[in-house]
């Protein structure tokens, strides 16, 4: 399990707020936002599948019923997962979208 956030400027799903992602051994994920002091689960999110491949991890997920999904090239050192990608604007432009997770137990 971790928690993170976006540490660029652009992101296409970010909402600027920490999140936490728990990573389960069968291919699911649980993505969780911020309730007071209390973590729960995104209530709108359903699939939630992910899988890793070397350095690449693809996730996959339904949100109000749209699915969506990224690819990310991650590094993880000392505890922290870093994902970095390239995506494109709807005007052709690309940014390079990057977060940072910390491993929490």
């Amino acid at each position: 399990m971790g928690d993170g956030r976006s540490t660029s400027e652009g992101s296409v799903f970010d909402d600027g707020q920490e999140h936490r992602w728990e990573y389960k051994a069968d291919g699911t994920y649980v993505y969780y936002v911020k309730d007071g002091d209390s973590w729960v689960p995104y209530a709108t999110n359903t699939l939630n599948e992910y899988f890793v491949d070397g350095t690449l991890l693809c996730t996959r997920w339904i949100d109000n019923g749209v699915e969506n999904r990224e690819w990310w090239e991650i590094t993880i050192t000392d505890g922290v997962m870093k994902w970095k990608a390239l995506r494109q604007k709807e005007d052709g432009t690309t940014f390079t979208s990057t977060f940072e997770m910390t491993k929490v137990n």
